[in-house]
């Protein structure tokens, strides 16, 4: 699964970075400010994931979040057990990646769209699902313990996320 996280943010950067669709649907290149704001967004970006992995692995938040997530895929098997399949793909999918991180892109590009193909499928029921009172609260405790960490970690952390929202502002309008 980091491999696809991973695989998709690279693709994302490089596409800001370097490539941009204007109106007639042609690619021309970007302006050199805008790549400029796309490199210290994407520096600041993983400024903020590095923090927010330090305060993830926090064993009390891991657990939380483990029993919310099953708690989740349990009422969507219960409401749809069809979706026990689905959910099913999509380990097995994450397993083939992590056995062979070498394959070739073909067969990578092939399970990549496999996964999102799955994961849309359950991305839409488990938002139905968190939209329930109970399991958002839940949801939004475990976001404010984890917030609360990363700012013990790096007081800064608040700056930070303003920060990244004014570059994400900045580079909505340079592609404008």
């Amino acid at each position: 699964m980091k491999l696809f996280e991973t695989a998709a943010r690279v693709l994302l950067i490089l596409s800001f970075a370097f490539l941009t669709i204007n109106t007639s649907g042609q690619l021309k290149k970007v302006s050199k400010e805008h790549a400029k704001i796309m490199r210290e967004y994407s520096d600041l970006y993983k400024k903020y994931q590095e923090i927010q992995k330090q305060a993830s692995s926090d064993k009390e938040l891991v657990a939380e979040g483990e029993k919310l997530k099953n708690d989740v895929e349990a009422l969507m098997i219960k409401k749809d057990p069809s979706l026990k399949q689905v959910l099913d793909d999509r380990k097995e999918i994450e397993e083939k990646v992590d056995a062979n991180p070498n394959m070739d892109k073909e067969e990578l590009a092939k399970l990549h769209e496999q996964y999102q193909e799955t994961s849309k499928i359950l991305h839409e029921k488990q938002h139905d699902i968190m939209e329930q009172k109970k399991f958002k609260d839940r949801a939004e405790a475990i976001n404010k313990k984890l917030r609360e960490r990363m700012i013990a970690i790096d007081p800064n952390t608040p700056k930070i996320e303003e920060k990244l929202a004014e570059l994400r502002e900045k580079l909505n309008q340079t592609t404008k």
